[in-house]
């Protein structure tokens, strides 16, 4: 320990030498928090060796003007002194605790935050925001004492202090979310509003990327005294910039705030909308596309925000330009392409059945995402993938399976918006259902690559069939065989999902297409063969149990269960939920004729209750 700590803080090394050291040092807290605890001299040595990488930052830079300047936002820093010592202080909070963590790391942050050098207040400012998950109990009681450290910031006359002093707000809104809304919004959001006026494009911009996570928690009612101070300065960004992310950061502050507004927007209505709808139509350059994709996202926002009979004749405008948009595309890296999948769900939403006919020019590019399949390979190391972005390696007998996550990232997406259709449309939807349950939400639970996946389609199922049966009648022989195959693969899925938590998604369909379905759907064979599986996984849960009990037994005095295990028992908790109510629904419609299957599990829940 003492070997690496002189590594890490001798600046003579190469870079990659010392974030060896801390790295393997922070994996000691990884795998043995409280080992690391008891060491009288670790946290206190690994906080002032973060601190002081962290003060590594903008070496030939000293003014910011190259870091003013670029409009290159997304400079790759991983390998960067500053950032390891932001995520190892993340990791120790996350990992040791703010009862660890906190005492050493306000030793030294009130007098960095006070010193001359700009990359002392930067590194303290950059600190709050790395411990603040990690330390959210403790810190939280305090809370009033840490942003009387980081306000001043915002007036700091370094740039990339007041820009910090924004990301801290901005992580405290998300860390602390519902008391930093309630209790502080009254110091809070001037702050934040005033720094948008700054001459300084990226400061103005991490102001109004802040206000996204203060106003994605608050209520209505406490940000609608601010919001004409809001608008108002959002829309002078807006106008007045000539700096492409400055405006589509605007235009994303915009459409949280109206979102989170909700019908108190509809006064500032008139005035955005034109504007809008101008960078829509004006500009079609392909430097523009994600300017015009921010402004598509915005404008559906704020159209869910006011309603329909507010937007008038701007709704079926609006829905116009998006499918001249969409003709438009060309080229399968347009950022405006998955932006508009969200904009036509948000428009079905609103307009109803009034949407149909946009339905055939909306579905064919959804459904083709929905129905992709796995885009897999076999590699002999990992350097052939590792500067892909998109692609996850999963190690296999010294080989490694690379799986495109962002193809399977867009698939979930497609099948949630899916839902989202057949909720809003019902038996209008009907001419879909059948080819997206065979083709798409059938296969997709069983989709074992990628979890959300299989998740969505728990949630379509359902609703797909509700669609079939108000277009068809419960007692047609269409829905009657729909139902057929569709329980069937329902049932197979609760004895092989592998996941807890998709397990429980999973008895969610089962009770909600029951719930769909009504008395008598189910046949004894299938209540058969669902007690098996559910007393399959009551024997899992038993063992995990046991197995959790046994590990309590052995943490030594003092020692909390790991966040995993929490989680574990957070999963298991939901999954005997979703089990209880589907117990409860077959019982529902079905009665006494569930009894008898029912008293196979009496062992597994007589056990539960001593």
């Amino acid at each position: 320990v003492k070997f690496s700590i002189t590594v890490i803080q001798d600046k003579d090394l190469d870079d990659k030498a010392r974030q060896n050291a801390l790295e393997l040092m922070a994996t000691f807290a990884d795998y043995s928090p409280q080992m690391c605890r008891k060491d009288p001299n670790y946290t206190a040595d690994m906080v002032t060796q973060c601190l002081s990488l962290m003060t590594d930052v903008g070496a030939d830079d000293d003014d910011a003007e190259d870091w003013c300047t670029t409009e290159d936002l997304d400079l790759d820093e991983a390998d960067m002194n500053h950032v390891a010592g932001e995520q190892t202080m993340d990791r120790l909070a996350n990992k040791l605790g703010g009862q660890a963590i906190l005492p050493p790391t306000f030793q030294w942050l009130p007098r960095m935050i006070e010193s001359g050098a700009w990359r002392d207040r930067h590194a303290a400012l950059m600190a709050i925001s790395a411990i603040s998950e990690g330390c959210q109990e403790l810190m939280e009681s305090e809370l009033q004492q840490v942003l009387d450290l980081v306000l001043p910031r915002l007036s700091d006359p370094h740039p990339r202090v007041r820009w910090a002093a924004c990301n801290a707000l901005g992580q405290m809104s998300t860390d602390f979310k519902g008391t930093m809304q309630t209790n502080f919004h009254q110091i809070v959001l001037p702050a934040l509003v005033e720094s948008l006026k700054s001459d300084q494009p990226r400061v103005a911009s991490h102001a109004a990327a802040a206000l996204v996570n203060f106003c994605e928690e608050a209520e209505r009612e406490i940000l609608t005294p601010y919001l004409d101070g809001l608008f108002t300065n959002l829309f002078n960004l807006l106008r007045n910039t000539k700096t492409r992310y400055v405006q589509e950061q605007a235009l994303s502050t915009i459409a949280t705030v109206a979102d989170s507004a909700e019908a108190a927007f509809a006064k500032y209505y008139s005035d955005l909308m034109p504007l809008l709808f101008n960078v829509l139509q004006t500009d079609q350059s392909k430097e523009n596309r994600l300017l015009r994709a921010k402004a598509m996202e915005c404008a559906t926002l704020i159209a869910l925000a006011v309603g329909k009979e507010r937007m008038g004749n701007d709704a079926l405008q609006l829905v116009q330009i998006l499918g001249t948009i969409q003709q438009g595309i060309t080229d399968s890296d347009d950022p405006q392409a998955s932006y508009l999948l969200h904009c036509w769900g948000r428009m079905c939403r609103i307009l109803g059945a009034d949407f149909l006919p946009y339905l055939p020019a909306v579905m064919p590019p959804l459904l083709e995402l929905a129905k992709a399949k796995a885009d897999i390979q076999l590699l002999d190391d990992e350097d052939n993938l590792e500067q892909e972005e998109g692609w996850e390696l999963v190690p296999l007998k010294g080989k490694y399976i690379g799986i495109k996550t962002s193809t399977l990232d867009d698939k979930h997406m497609a099948i949630e918006l899916i839902v989202v259709y057949a909720q809003h449309l019902a038996a209008s939807f009907e001419n879909y259902v059948l080819d997206i349950m065979e083709n798409i939400a059938i296969p997709g639970l069983a989709f074992f690559f990628h979890d959300p996946v299989r998740q969505a389609a728990a949630k379509c199922v359902p609703q797909l069939l509700n669609c079939y049966k108000l277009a068809h009648g419960l007692q047609s022989p269409q829905f009657r065989q729909l139902w057929s195959t569709t329980i069937a693969k329902v049932l197979e899925v609760l004895e092989t999902e592998p996941a807890i938590e998709t397990l429980a998604e999973m008895y969610q369909c089962f009770y909600e297409s029951v719930e769909v379905c009504g008395n008598g759907c189910l046949s004894p064979d299938h209540m058969a063969v669902f007690i098996n599986s559910a007393e399959g996984v009551l024997k899992d849960y038993q063992t995990r149990v046991a197995e959790r009990l046994e590990e309590a037994n052995e943490r030594e005095d003092g020692e909390e269960a790991s966040e995993e295990t929490l989680f574990a028992i957070e999963d298991d908790q939901t999954l005997l939920s979703d089990m209880n109510k589907a117990f409860h629904t077959i019982f529902k419609h079905h009665g006494t004729t569930f009894l008898p299957f029912w008293q196979k599990l009496m062992p597994y829940l007589d056990q539960a209750l001593v």
